[in-house]
């Protein structure tokens, strides 16, 4: 039956060959080798066998050292080799780090220390627990309106109290308490119409100062103040009177004129300059028209036809003749009403009278004014017109 003893010892010796001895230095070249040699070994004397082996961890009982996780591992035995071995690794308490073997605390803070986490709140040194260690407290978040900066929760000074300044809306904002111990910003107040905010103050926003004038079209603006406020404005415009224009920041004369000079209207009608007590400038009056058979020439009505007595011209309608007529209540010569041509006969534009339709060379030869024409010599005899081979017209002699 196999030793049990025996066999562990020299398994150890076999799979772990640190030891120096025969059979570690078979194990060393082959450890299949150093097991299928275990029956030798056995047939052995135990105790001339057992004294030559070495056992690998040397320690003296009561011995501690730090394991590979922080923890303390201590020496025990002997075991039934007569071997000492470490146990199993012993975690320190919490706050407590291996050094040399004993547990110690890691002490990461001392007593008062405080330090921010997050920002968003602080955490406290706190202590002695029951292993005599100190500690970090949980995290205590700031009130409030508070951060935590230099390692405690205090307001952040975003302004002082009374501290004005001017908003993004045009208004003003003043720092008020919002709640332990802290300042911050108010909600922003318009300024009064007229007003605007500078430097924290709403003060006036004159676009104007006293006596300035200014133009608006055909207006004048007033710079009008102080207001409630102190402060200037422009005031509604004042349209300038009939004839004057605004130039400079006041009404004046656009054109002035003399009273009693006259003019022409682009439309032919007669004005006047004319003067008024209640007007700042003479002013021209409303067209006239002129008299019938005048029209307005350099601001004076004049004839507008200069005919001589027997003149006459064709009328617009087809063979009509307007004669030259006159003179009116005015002293002007004029054309007539439109009289038909009698028949026969056509008003001729180049000759401006009715005349019969021949050459113009035949005027003076003409016997009679158109073909067809019947003129009596006597109760049974008469002349009938007629157009010779030159075109102009003559009376027939052989009736």
């Amino acid at each position: 039956m196999v030793n049990p003893r025996l066999w562990t010892i020299y398994l150890r010796l076999c799979l772990r060959p640190e030891s120096v001895s025969v059979v570690s230095m078979i194990a060393k070249i082959s450890p299949m080798v150093c097991l299928l040699l275990f029956p030798l070994v056995e047939a052995c004397s135990a105790s001339a066998e057992t004294s030559g082996l070495q056992c690998d961890i040397s320690c003296e009982p009561g011995d501690v050292i730090c394991g590979n996780f922080g923890g303390v591992k201590t020496c025990m035995g002997p075991d039934e080799s007569g071997c000492m071995r470490w146990s199993k690794e012993q975690a320190c308490p919490v706050g407590q780090v291996c050094e040399t073997g004993t547990c110690i605390c890691e002490n990461p803070c001392e007593a008062g220390q405080s330090r921010c986490w997050q920002k968003s709140g602080e955490i406290h040194c706190v202590g002695p627990d029951e292993s005599g260690c100190m500690l970090w407290s949980e995290e205590i978040p700031c009130p409030e309106n508070q951060k935590c900066m230099d390692g405690m929760c205090q307001c952040e000074q975003i302004c002082d109290e009374g501290e004005s300044r001017c908003g993004t809306g045009g208004g003003i904002s003043t720092c008020e308490p919002v709640g332990n111990g802290c300042m911050d910003w108010g909600e922003e107040a318009p300024c009064t119409d007229g007003m605007m905010c500078e430097a924290g103050e709403c003060v006036c926003d004159d676009p104007c100062k006293d006596g300035d004038a200014v133009c608006a079209g055909d207006a004048e603006l007033l710079c009008e103040g102080p207001d409630e406020n102190g402060c200037f404005a422009w005031g509604e415009p004042k349209q300038c009177e009939e004839g004057a224009v605004c130039q400079g920041g006041s009404c004046n004369c656009e054109k002035p004129c003399k009273p009693g000079d006259t003019l022409c209207d682009p439309e032919g009608l007669l004005i006047t300059c004319v003067s008024d007590q209640d007007l700042l400038c003479p002013v021209w009056t409303e067209g006239q028209a002129c008299p019938e058979h005048q029209s307005c020439s350099e601001g004076s009505c004049i004839c507008t036809t200069d005919c001589q007595q027997g003149e006459s011209i064709c009328g617009d309608t087809p063979n009509t003749q307007r004669d030259c007529a006159g003179p009116d209540e005015n002293g002007c010569m004029f054309f007539g009403e439109e009289q038909a041509c009698a028949k026969g006969l056509t008003c001729r534009p180049e000759i401006a009278y009715c005349a019969p339709e021949t050459p113009v060379e035949c005027f003076e030869i003409n016997e009679c004014d158109y073909v067809g024409q019947i003129l009596c010599m006597t109760d049974i005899k008469y002349r009938e017109c007629r157009k010779g081979d030159d075109g102009c017209l003559y009376l027939d002699c052989s009736t």
